[in-house]
């Protein structure tokens, strides 16, 4: 891996030198791959990266899972989007969101119960 990471920025250099414009990917990674060894030396970047990913995950799981403040939500979205269909003319596709909003709004008061 760091013997591909150390490649990579050599080549474009050597592109760059050879008058050859290098192109956005090879930028890109040569990008990455000093960020990365700059985080790979310093602990507190590493600790600061691995706080973020556990707070971002925290953060998914407590947005994804069913409670019913998230399932009412869901029913808001789900009846918006129906009414915009509705309004549009398309009667089909807001009936299928209809129906979703009233599973969700089912769920919620499952939940509350």
């Amino acid at each position: 891996m760091k013997a591909l990471l150390t490649s990579i920025p050599l080549a474009a250099a050597s592109a760059a030198s050879a008058g050859a414009q290098p192109d956005y990917l090879s930028t890109a990674v040569s990008g990455f791959a000093e960020v990365l060894g700059i985080v790979r030396s310093n602990i507190l970047a590493q600790i600061a990266i691995g706080l973020f990913a556990f707070i971002a995950a925290i953060m998914l799981y407590l947005r994804m899972r069913s409670t019913a403040a998230n399932n009412m939500r869901r029913a808001r979205n789900a009846h918006g989007k129906a009414v915009e269909l509705h309004e549009s003319g398309n009667e089909e596709e807001a009936l299928k969101h209809y129906e979703k909003a009233n599973e969700f709004r089912e769920k919620a008061q499952n939940e509350l119960a």
